[in-house]
């Protein structure tokens, strides 16, 4: 059960990554825009 708790963790983290780095590129190139 322990490797099973370690690996959730790090999976979700993984995941928020790989959801969070598009959205971030698209907030900088939106900024980027209005000035």
């Amino acid at each position: 059960p322990f490797i099973i708790i370690g690996q959730l963790p790090s999976t979700f983290y993984f995941l928020i990554l790989l959801l969070l780095m598009p959205a971030a590129g698209m907030i900088e190139n939106k900024m980027l825009n209005l000035k």
